[in-house]
């Protein structure tokens, strides 16, 4: 087994594929969205591939740089992929070592462990749980939703319209988010080329020219739909919105299109969130969890 840096397109052909073979075979996705967008690569990844020693790949890492903000500083995001017969930790424990080389001391680390191989391998290096993200589902259409403020107005976001006003507020909503806070021009212009897409499904609150809180949904290839990014600026929580937009997100999937069954991901110490969703009928099914170095 040799670990080799990932610097030519071919290479990063290969791993395209084998990526996308291990996604079609199993039911989880191998890597999270924000890893895939970059597999054609990128100035802010770095990425380590091992090739057995038949030349075949036996697993993929990368290393994401997500920005800081005022409220948090920047850190580098590992995630990887193995194939299933090099899932007995050594493959995956190596691939961390070696895109820890890649970085150096240049940040801050996060281990996303999407499968258990993963987990065996942050353990065996002494790394110790810090975050925790939930998956929640819950059955589509809703039986009702409530009414909105009388002063929101929510519609669709426009092309080339709505851009700026919804990264300040996307920005201001989650301020010192480690991966959600900010998001720069580029970030949401990637989001918006991906084959998910659609202008319908971002629905943004305004009261008056302001925009005040966004409901971004996505639907998977599997036919379920997703609560994307849901957020609300600071000066307007506490005013019941989260559960309006949550209400018009799961209303546009459920009736406009016909979608059966929502998901949506939260931090498992948001408990406001949880309690939210909770009371809104989702319940937690799976989980994945995140580890640091020791300090």
């Amino acid at each position: 087994m040799r670990k080799v840096s990932v610097d030519n397109p071919q290479l990063r052909g290969r791993i395209g594929d084998f990526v996308a073979r291990i996604a079609g075979s199993e039911e989880r996705a191998p890597l999270s969205e924000h890893k895939m967008m970059r597999l054609g690569g990128s100035i802010d990844i770095r990425e380590v591939a091992a090739i057995d020693d038949s030349g075949l790949i036996a697993g993929y890492a990368q290393a994401a740089w997500h920005r800081g903000s005022l409220e948090s500083k920047g850190h580098w995001a590992i995630e990887m992929v193995t194939g299933p017969e090099h899932r007995d930790g050594a493959t995956t424990a190596a691939l961390v070592e070696a895109v820890m080389d890649e970085i150096g001391d240049d940040g801050a680390v996060l281990l996303w462990a999407r499968a258990e191989d993963a987990i065996a391998a942050a353990t065996a290096l002494h790394w110790e749980e810090s975050r925790r993200l939930l998956q929640m589902r819950r059955a589509l259409p809703l039986a009702e939703i409530g009414a909105a403020p009388p002063w929101l107005t929510v519609r669709p976001f426009r092309m080339s319209v709505d851009e700026r006003a919804w990264l300040e507020a996307n920005n201001a909503a989650f301020a010192g988010h480690p991966e959600n806070g900010n998001m720069a021009r580029r970030d949401l212009e990637n989001r918006m080329s991906q084959e998910w897409f659609e202008p319908e499904g971002l629905l943004l609150g305004w009261a008056g020219e302001r925009l005040v809180a966004s409901c971004w949904t996505k639907i998977h290839h599997d036919g379920s739909g997703e609560i994307y990014i849901i957020g609300v600026i600071p000066e307007y929580m506490g005013k019941g919105l989260g559960r309006v937009m949550l209400e018009r997100g799961l209303d546009y999937l459920g009736r406009v299109r016909g979608v059966r069954n929502a998901l949506l991901y939260v931090e498992a110490s948001n408990r406001s969130a949880r309690h939210l969703y909770a009371h809104m009928g989702f319940e937690v099914t799976t989980s994945v969890r995140a580890f640091s170095p020791p300090s």
